[in-house]
This record gives C-alpha cells, structure tokens and sequence, in this order.
C-alpha cells in the first residue's frame, strides 16, 4: 500500500469503522486496477492499428521493390541476349576468316 492509501485509511476508519473502510477500499482498489486494464487495452488496440498501418506500408514497398527488381532482371537479360548475339556473329566471322 502506497502512502496516501494508508493515511486515506486512517482517515476512513476514524469516520466510517473499520468493516466499511476495509470495504471501500477495496471497491477503490478494484475501480483502479479496471481501470488501468481498459487503458492498457486502449493502448493495445492502438498498437494493433499502428501495426497494420505499418505492415500494409511494408507490403507496398516489398511490392514495388519486387516491381523494380523484375524491371532491371528483364533489362539484363534483353542485353545479355543482345551481346550473345554479338560474339556469336564476332566468333562466326573470325571462324570464317580462318
């Protein structure tokens, strides 16, 4: 027990007895202790919301980085086949002037 509750208490048995006191006490004890679940709950449910905020941002960004690797993979691979062209033609021509 905190400080304040111990003098609250001797203040409340001094005009209420000792049964009653014992009694609101505890009812105060309990309207607290409900009383920070629902905020801690609150606090949840606003992190859960952060979350999916967060987690549909990184969804659009994987999709993009996905978007731009597949981009530069078709860029490579049309100049790959430009330049196995051009040393197939390069290997042909030397053959023939062998």
């Amino acid at each position: 027990m905190s400080t304040l509750e111990i003098k609250t208490f001797k203040v409340l048995r001094e005009k209420l007895g000792e049964e009653a006191t014992v009694l609101l006490m505890e009812y105060i004890s309990t309207k607290k202790a409900r009383i920070l679940t629902e905020e801690r709950l609150r606090q949840i449910f606003t992190m859960k919301e952060d979350l999916a905020k967060f987690e549909t941002k990184v969804e659009t960004r994987i999709s993009l980085l996905e978007i731009r690797i597949e981009a530069g993979f078709n860029s490579q691979l049309k100049w790959l086949i430009l330049l196995m062209l051009g040393f197939s033609s390069l290997i042909i021509t030397v053959i023939k002037l062998l």
